[in-house]
């Protein structure tokens, strides 16, 4: 029995295969193939916070300090029974509903900008997970009691990484294999790290390839208007950013404590090695292109005069 949010419920999982392996469990975190030779408790959770979606699939995301790792691990079973109930994330903090609707956002991101085509029902589903994570997450901070907000934001976790509106893609993930550097080194908050680089990262690859897929979220989502694609595109990525700072959240590494590029290139190199980003991801990047990401985020400019 799980009770907690992301972290809580990861954990469990693989403590469920951890049941039949007998040697270390990291092993299972750092080849996940172990997991599908093995048997998983079922798990059932009671959910306390929208954020992850891991209510509602395979993967785990776990720390290991000592090593400054921060991997995902995928095992045979979802959890078997999962108890979402709005009204018990009425107490969680304003610090973690804003990162946890961040979370939300990135996910959909990561499985929007996508260099798969024609995916009209999977991108018309993202946007309109979208469209309430932003509606919904300003009035919880308002209103914590809300049911309604609770409710939208626990189905907006949910259905964001359940596997539905993933299906059809053909590339990897990109902020969130960076994302993880950070925090497995600073042990920040992932959202607010998420909310950071997200539209560094956006600026970065933004160009005339990537424009018209930024300018359909911009349209789509935040209900943008005019003929060109790179201002309209532009716009989109300022109205993230505004619409992350909204939340009362940290904006710029440096806010979260880290003050110095000592460790950006260790980071960047990991992050290219397990999310295989120079393979797989909507644009390519090569470490040297991660850490000019970390460097934008040191700073507001591109985005506050």
């Amino acid at each position: 029995m799980a009770v907690g949010g992301g972290s809580v419920i990861d954990a469990s999982k693989v403590i469920g295969s951890a049941k039949f392996y007998e040697g270390d469990p990291w092993d299972l975190v750092i080849n996940p193939s172990l997991r599908k030779e093995i048997d998983q408790v079922p798990v059932v959770d009671i959910l306390t916070l929208a954020a992850t979606g891991t209510e509602m699939n395979y993967g785990s995301v776990i720390s290991n300090p000592e090593t400054n790792q921060k991997l995902g691990t995928y095992g045979p079973k979802s959890p078997a029974v999962s108890f979402e109930d709005p009204e018990l994330t009425y107490s969680v903090s304003k610090w973690q509903t804003a990162a946890g609707a961040i979370d939300i956002m990135s996910h959909l991101f990561e499985q929007y900008f996508d260099n798969a085509a024609n995916k009209d029902v999977q991108d018309g589903l993202k946007e309109g997970i979208m469209r309430a994570d932003i509606k919904w997450a300003d009035t919880a901070l308002q209103e914590p009691e809300n049911y309604d907000a609770r409710a939208n934001l626990m189905w907006a976790s949910t259905m964001a990484l359940n596997g539905i509106v993933g299906l059809g893609n053909e590339n990897g993930w990109t902020v969130h294999p960076i994302e993880h550097e950070v925090s497995a080194y600073y042990d920040i908050t992932h959202g607010v790290g998420l909310g950071i680089l997200t539209p560094r990262w956006m600026q970065y690859v933004l160009s005339a390839e990537t424009a018209p897929k930024f300018a359909q979220y911009g349209r789509n989502v935040w209900h943008l208007t005019g003929d060109d694609d790179m201002t309209v595109a532009k716009a989109a990525i300022q109205k993230t950013y505004d619409w992350i700072k909204s939340l009362d959240v940290p904006m710029t590494l440096p806010e979260v404590g880290i003050d110095s590029d000592e460790h950006f290139q260790a980071m960047a190199e990991s992050a290219v090695k397990v999310g295989q980003l120079d393979k797989h991801a909507y644009v390519s990047l090569q470490p040297s292109d991660v850490v000019k990401i970390f460097e934008a985020s040191m700073t507001t400019e591109g985005f506050e005069a």
